[in-house]
């Protein structure tokens, strides 16, 4: 016997510690949604050898060394239901982007996601979901989100998506002749919505939100309402004066949304934005982004003037306070039916664990310009509401393969034992 072959059965003790960690590491993972295990392999170091020594034709076997490879299995696991309606899961390929708002993107399929203070989606890492409205306004240099256009049912039905804000005239969505809401016609008549989501590092001061709003409309900074209406509790149609609010104490460290509600009844006015600064920047137009949410509410089929609940407010007269529609702001500033997907690489050992786990993943070799999809298009598939994607671990084969580890431990200790008797009376021979 060769020294080589003791040495070689300790170097496989090293393998099989490998394994055990990543059979331990599997049974941890297990509850984590989305995670996709760590798996190890097996394989000689090529110098397994047999020699025949003597006249007697004695056989000599020199065993090799025993090495594993490590690699990440991006199989997918099954999908759960869930009674959470901010939970999804991706039915087939696809990723979920998602961001630490300082630069950094990352992408996973857990999907188990909750809102921020700011009403963000964010996933158990803290990590912002990127949806329509954040994808409407990343560089293009470095993204580019393929949103479908607008045709005239997704307008009558109020299905326009988040868009991107340009400024510099009315925002109002959407020109699409021939709908409810053509600009030809008298009356616009719409509400929409307008928002923005940023991170900063730390709570600024010198905020000021300028707008002008009309006819009708109000703010929602981080959850709280700041109305733009007069403290009468009424106001007038023709409220187009700049409306400037100082908002200093509303924004935090961390992620921040501002959400802007707003009623259109006549002509072709809007909500602008002039002026804004965030933490003493100007910031104007940029990185809004906006919604159709409805017709306007005051306003019916039979009658063409402005009324509500049926009942006509001349031209000119006051209009009553426009509540917060607590539900439907709820659902503006998260929803899963807004996020974007990624497809991802073909070859899915480009994608690396993160300090976040087995659930968060880097991208290696991320094309220069990374395509963003509505779910179901560019070689994504579609979300699948109210559910999880499980681990892709199977415990009921985990236990076995423990088992197993233990049982080689046990039989390269008593192997490596004999060989060292045999050592010994060689040794013992030799003196």
């Amino acid at each position: 016997m060769s020294m080589f072959n003791v040495f070689s059965m300790i170097d496989s003790y090293g393998a099989l510690d490998k394994w055990v960690g990543t059979l331990n590491s599997q049974a941890k993972g297990s509850f984590r949604t989305g995670y996709k295990a760590e798996r190890v392999t097996f394989q000689s170091d090529g110098t397994d050898s047999t020699k025949r020594v003597g006249a007697n034709g004695v056989q000599n076997v020199a065993e090799g060394s025993l090495y594993y490879k490590q690699y990440t299995d991006f199989s997918d696991g099954n999908i759960q239901a869930s009674d959470n309606d901010l939970h999804a899961a991706i039915g087939g390929n696809g990723w979920f982007l998602v961001t630490d708002g300082q630069g950094q993107f990352y992408y996973s399929r857990d999907g188990e996601f909750v809102k921020d203070p700011s009403g963000l989606l964010v996933n158990q890492a803290g990590l912002a979901a990127v949806d329509q409205a954040m994808a409407a306004n990343l560089p293009a240099a470095s993204f580019q989100f393929n949103q479908p256009a607008m045709t005239a049912t997704d307008v009558n039905n109020a299905t326009t998506g988040w868009r991107k804000y340009t400024g510099g005239g009315p925002v109002w969505l959407p020109y699409v002749a021939g709908t409810n809401y053509d600009e030809g016609g008298n009356y616009k008549e719409q509400e929409v919505y307008i928002k923005r989501s940023f991170y900063l590092n730390a709570p600024p001061s010198g905020n000021v939100l300028s707008m002008t709003a009309d006819d009708l409309g109000y703010a929602v900074i981080n959850g709280t309402t700041l109305t733009t209406t007069p403290s009468s509790g009424v106001q007038t149609w023709s409220d187009n004066a700049n409306l400037t609010m100082n908002i200093d104490g509303f924004l935090k460290q961390g992620w921040n949304t501002i959400l802007v509600k707003a009623v259109e009844f006549l002509g072709g006015e809007g909500v602008n934005f002039a002026g804004t600064t965030l933490g003493g920047v100007a910031v104007g137009n940029t990185g809004w982004s906006t919604t159709m949410v409805s017709g306007n509410p005051y306003a019916d089929a039979v009658n063409p003037n402005i009324s509500r609940g049926g009942t006509g407010i001349p031209f000119g007269s006051p209009l009553p306070l426009l509540t917060p529609d607590a539900g439907l702001i709820d659902r503006a500033l998260g929803n899963v039916d807004d996020l974007v997907l990624v497809a991802g690489p073909v070859d899915k050992t480009e994608m690396q664990p993160t300090k976040y786990g087995n659930t968060i993943f880097s991208w290696s070799k991320r094309p220069t310009v990374l395509q963003m999809e509505i779910p179901g298009n560019g070689g994504t598939d579609k979300l699948v509401h109210s559910s999880l994607e499980s681990a892709n671990v199977d415990l009921k084969v985990l236990a076995p393969e423990l088992a197993m580890a233990q049982q080689m431990y046990s039989n390269l200790q008593t192997i490596l034992q004999l060989k060292k008797s045999q050592f010994d009376q060689m040794i013992s021979i030799v003196k």
